[in-house]
């Protein structure tokens, strides 16, 4: 029995050593992950203060103010076009209308006078493109 006493207070130590190795190598990867935890908080912090000292957030801003601008500038811009495009057309059609009445006035004093030529031939006894030469 001595041995069989022997042989169990081995056991058991082998498996308290085992436990001692394994609560050791727990130990070692709480520390390593401390570390690690107190590595990622520095760089989260640094990445939070590179940011703000960027101004990201009011460089945004002002840009989407800008482009705001930018879109009522083209508004504007297009709204202008549009009146000046209708203020083309209007001056096109006024145009065609003035050459046009100035056709129909030659017209009409060419009508006239080929009209009265033979009036005036008579009453004067005379040929008008004499008359006109003078």
């Amino acid at each position: 029995m001595p041995h069989s006493l022997q042989s169990d207070t081995q056991k058991k130590i082998t498996a308290t050593e085992e436990k001692l190795d394994a609560t050791e190598t727990l130990s070692g990867e709480l520390h390593t992950l401390m570390g690690d935890i107190e590595e990622k908080k520095v760089r989260l912090e640094k990445v939070k203060s590179n940011m703000e000292s960027s101004n990201y957030e009011e460089k945004l801003a002002e840009k989407t103010s800008k482009g705001r601008n930018m879109e009522d500038q083209r508004d504007k811009l297009n709204i202008e076009l549009r009146r000046l495009g209708l203020q083309a057309d209007a001056r096109a059609k006024l145009d065609l209308k003035r050459t046009e009445f100035k056709t129909k006035t030659a017209d009409v004093k060419n009508t006239c006078v080929s009209r009265h030529i033979p009036i005036v031939s008579c009453l004067t006894a005379c040929d008008p493109a004499i008359v006109s030469k003078r």
